[in-house]
């Protein structure tokens, strides 16, 4: 009975309603809760004054708010059953009547004189996706971040034509630190009990009508608490920052000594078009690139249906920002729209040419003014072979013209590929070489000529001929 009398006395204690506490109690739980909404209502037993115990509680209120605010955070003031929010920006106070969306310069520029402010969470910052080069973006978070979750549609009562326009609906949630979120081109998403569901970071009750106009807007660029976000890669794990070069500024001497002169930055380092190509390959920026041998550069295309706010300059510039976070010095030739009426396809191009390439141009114009570099295509010959495959190799074949000058250049395999007889031979002194085989190997042959920075298929050709005795010989002959 008396375990039973205690949990009763407990029980009544805690359940007393606010004006039921005595003013040392409703002083010691404001002192314990200082954004708490609560007022002190009950009298002083003794001679001290309530009001100063309010304004002690609003001056350590507007600590809190300006301290929070100064970190870039938001605050929310209760006011009139509404909710008026606040956030510092350039040194200056600004309030809205939504979260994260119209914000205007407060007049007053001061937190009004109200209990129970609201920390909501950082303040949204741009993210340009244009500068990210297209690709998907990942993050997590670091710390409780406020979010709209769609949770479905239902009708809005507004028709086009006899459609009823559908409306998302959004949950307000508090995503706790660890969320992975995901700005894909397909979307912005929060991982949520390990289902990817949409996001959102502005207050949806601020979007306007879907017959309002809605001018400058850009997809391309998001609202986000990138303070309160990390960024990782698509495993999760913690992005490394791209290390960048610091060059030391030559400090004046305050002596009589000779003045040192700052060391020359070196020149980019000469990189041939396949190894430019194979650093660009997987950064997602365009559908297809190419070099082009007339313009001097790559040319990097992306298709679209919609344009959705791109343009052929922030392609470009993707183009150009990607090819410097690689090590890249990248010079923009020309962009373009290349629009067509459907069913014709339609897209962005963009001929960017890379310093990196200056020696190998200035080579490739040496061996096209010679016409047939036999030098180097000997050196490059020496090289080619297929390892894997088992087969036979004689020494270089090389033949002259009636001037002593090299006219062809090749190399000879035996048993490449498949071989058979023919039907009713006794000899296998001449069998046939497999269609599949010879295609394939031809086509191997001519990808790497291509691909070699004396190639000129002006002034040489390539041939793959099967001889006797199932030998192949691979050759780049000069032109007449």
């Amino acid at each position: 009975m008396k375990h039973l009398a205690l949990v009763q006395a407990e029980f009544l204690k805690i359940a007393r309603k606010w004006h039921d506490l005595t003013y040392d109690e409703q002083k010691a739980y404001l002192q314990r809760h200082p954004l708490s909404r609560r007022k002190l209502t009950a009298r002083p037993s003794s001679g001290e004054v309530a009001t100063s115990t309010s304004d002690d509680l609003h001056k350590k209120y507007i600590e809190v708010a300006t301290d929070k605010m100064e970190k870039g955070y938001v605050v929310a003031v209760p006011r009139d059953g509404k909710k008026q929010y606040y956030k510092l920006k350039d040194g200056k106070l600004w309030t809205s009547q939504y979260e994260n969306t119209d914000w205007i310069l407060d007049e007053s520029q001061k937190l009004p004189y109200a209990h129970g402010a609201i920390v909501v969470g950082p303040a949204l910052q741009t993210f340009d996706k244009a500068q990210r080069s297209y690709a998907n973006t990942y993050f997590k978070t670091t710390e409780e971040v406020p979010a709209w979750i769609l949770t479905g549609h239902s009708p809005s009562g507004s028709y086009y034509g006899s459609s009823n326009i559908l409306t998302p609906i959004y949950e307000r949630k508090k995503l706790p630190v660890g969320t992975s979120i995901q700005i894909l081109a397909g979307g912005d998403f929060a991982v949520i009990n390990g289902q990817r569901q949409p996001v959102r970071f502005t207050d949806p009750a601020a979007d306007k009508s879907p017959f309002e106009k809605d001018y400058g807007y850009d997809p391309t660029k998001k609202q986000l608490p990138l303070k309160a976000l990390q960024e990782v890669t698509a495993e999760g794990t913690a992005k490394q920052p791209v290390k960048q070069e610091v060059k030391e500024v030559p400090v004046t001497p305050t002596t009589t000594a000779p003045t040192k002169t700052a060391v020359p930055t070196k020149p980019p380092k000469s990189m041939s078009k396949q190894e430019i190509a194979k650093l660009l390959s997987d950064s997602g920026i365009a559908d297809s690139a190419r070099y082009s041998d007339k313009k001097g550069g790559f040319i990097f295309k992306r298709g679209y249906f919609y344009r959705h706010g791109m343009d052929s300059d922030k392609f470009a510039n993707a183009i150009m920002a990607r090819s410097r976070n690689v090590g890249l010095t990248p010079v923009l030739v020309d962009s373009a729209d290349k629009w067509n009426r459907w069913p014709k396809g339609s897209w962005f191009e963009a001929v960017v040419k890379f310093e990196q390439m200056k020696d190998e141009t200035e080579r490739q114009t040496a061996h096209k003014s010679k016409g047939f570099p036999a030098d180097d295509i000997l050196q490059s010959m020496k090289t080619f072979g297929f390892p894997s495959s088992g087969a036979s190799m004689r020494d270089l074949d090389i033949e002259k013209d009636r001037d002593g000058n090299v006219s062809r250049i090749g190399k000879s395999f035996r048993y490449l590929g498949t071989w058979y007889s023919r039907p009713g031979e006794e000899d296998d002194d001449q069998p046939t070489w497999d269609r599949k085989s010879e295609k394939y190997y031809k086509q191997v042959f001519e990808d790497w000529s291509r691909q070699q920075p004396w190639f000129n298929s002006k002034t040489m050709d390539i041939s793959v001929e099967p001889s006797e005795k199932a030998w192949v010989s691979f050759d780049i002959v000069k032109k007449a």
